[in-house]
């Protein structure tokens, strides 16, 4: 996981980028409706399981690299609780530049 560094007044970056792993994710493709010529489903995206009491926390800033590539944080992560007991965290991640 990356995390950006700090910007000056301008918005140009004056920190470096936090590095981090948060370990026993969970990982499980979102996939497109569409077909691609193959005939094989077309990998959107991530769905992130967080589980809980992790040490760190995800960002809607924050770009997390799944099996080599990066994706960004779409929307805002959200916390899976279940009958109020916390189950973790949920994130869907879309690749970068898309």
């Amino acid at each position: 996981m990356k995390r950006p560094g700090e910007v000056d007044w301008q918005g140009d970056p004056v920190g470096t980028p936090a590095e981090f792993d948060i370990p026993n994710c969970q990982v499980w493709p979102r996939v497109s409706t569409e077909d691609s010529e193959g005939g094989r489903k077309i990998i959107d995206g991530w769905n992130l399981y967080i589980p809980p009491r992790s040490a760190n926390t995800v960002y809607a800033t924050d770009i997390v690299t799944v099996r080599g590539d990066d994706f960004n944080v779409e929307g805002v992560p959200g916390a899976y609780d279940l009958k109020g007991k916390d189950k973790g965290v949920l994130v869907v991640l879309k690749r970068v530049g898309a």
